[in-house]
C-alpha cells in the first residue's frame, strides 16, 4: 500500500454505521474519505471547502437526498463526478440521478471491487 491514497472522496450516507464501513472499506482500497457527511446539504457544505476527485452518496436520506445534492453541485457549477448509491433497483430513481448529473449509479449490495472500478473510473 502506498503511504498517500491517490484519490480523494466525500462521502454521504445518512446511516453512521454504512459511513463507517464504506470508509473503512475505501481506505483498504486505497482511497482516502476526506469529507464525511450525514445529508446532501452537510455535504455542499464541505465539498466547498475541500475539493475531491469524487463525491459518493447515498441517494434517499432525510434533508436534501443525493438527487438533490447532485443537483444543487451542478447549479452551482461544479462538475465532481457523482456516484450514487441505493439499496432500491428502480428505474426511476437512475433516470432522476443521470438527468441531475450523477455519472454512476451503484447499488449497495455491489461487489467491493465493482465500487472502486467505478470510483476509479468517474475519476479519471
Amino acid at each position: 500500500m502506498s503511504a498517500t491514497p491517490a484519490l480523494r472522496i466525500a462521502l454521504a450516507d445518512d446511516q453512521a454505521l454504512v459511513r463507517a464501513g464504506l470508509r473503512a472499506l475505501l481506505e483498504r482500497l486505497e482511497v482516502a474519505v476526506v469529507v464525511e457527511a450525514d445529508d446532501g446539504a452537510s455535504l455542499l457544505d464541505a465539498v466547498g471547502a475541500a475539493p475531491v476527485d469524487v463525491v459518493l452518496s447515498d441517494v434517499r436520506m432525510p434533508g436534501m437526498d443525493g438527487i438533490a445534492m447532485v443537483r444543487a453541485l451542478r447549479e452551482r457549477g461544479d462538475a465532481t463526478p457523482v456516484l450514487l448509491l441505493t439499496t432500491f433497483d428502480d428505474s426511476a430513481l437512475l433516470l432522476d440521478a443521470t438527468h441531475a448529473g450523477a455519472q454512476g449509479f451503484l447499488l449497495k449490495d455491489a461487489a467491493p471491487e465493482d465500487l472502486h472500478r467505478a470510483i476509479v473510473h468517474l475519476a479519471a
